[in-house]
C-alpha cells in the first residue's frame, strides 16, 4: 500500500511541473505549451544557455533575421546541439525543415540553418525517434551585420 502511494504521489507531482530525481519537467503535464525566448536580439555568433525539454513530445523553432542591410552582406548559421547531461553536446542533424513534400518523398531534415537576408524560418526536432533532456541553439554570424537574431522555441509535452 506504501509503495503504491509514493508512486502515485510522484505521478501527481510530475503531472503538475514538478521534479523527481534531478530532472525538472516541463511545467502543467500532458498537452501543456510553453513559450520560450532562446537568443533575442543578437547581432554576433552567441550560444543560447540550456533549454530543459525533457518529456517534451514536439519543439518547434523560430529562427528571425531582421535588420540585414543587403541579401549576402552576413550570414546566420544556427544549429542545435542536444544532450542528456546537461554537459556532453552533440550536434542534432534532424532539424526538419518547413518545406514541401509530394506523398511519395520523406521529411526533409538538416543539420543547419543558414539566413543571409531579413526573414524567419520554421524548423522541428524530430523527437519522434529521438528523446533529449536539453538542447542549446548556436547562431554562428560572418559578414558584416547590423542584423538583429532571434530565436524562439514552442515547446509541447
Amino acid at each position: 500500500m506504501k509503495n503504491k502511494l509514493v508512486k502515485i504521489l510522484i505521478g501527481v507531482i510530475i503531472l503538475l511541473g514538478g521534479s523527481y530525481g534531478g530532472a525538472t519537467m516541463l511545467g502543467g503535464g500532458t498537452g501543456s505549451t510553453n513559450s520560450v525566448v532562446v537568443l533575442d536580439g543578437i547581432s554576433a555568433t552567441t550560444t543560447s544557455s540550456s533549454i530543459n525539454i525533457d518529456g517534451a513530445d514536439r519543439v518547434t523553432l523560430d529562427f528571425t533575421v531582421a535588420g540585414v542591410t543587403g541579401t549576402g552582406n552576413a550570414t546566420s548559421t544556427f544549429a542545435v546541439t542536444v544532450s542528456n547531461d546537461d554537459t556532453n553536446y552533440v550536434t542534432f542533424n534532424k532539424l526538419v525543415d518547413n518545406v514541401v513534400n509530394t506523398n511519395a518523398q520523406d521529411i526533409t531534415r538538416v543539420a543547419s540553418v543558414a539566413m543571409d537576408s531579413n526573414s524567419t524560418k520554421l524548423y522541428s526536432l524530430d523527437l519522434q525517434h529521438n528523446n533529449f533532456m536539453f538542447m542549446k541553439v548556436t547562431d554562428t554570424i560572418t559578414g558584416t551585420t547590423t542584423s538583429s537574431v532571434t530565436v524562439k522555441a514552442l515547446i509541447e509535452d
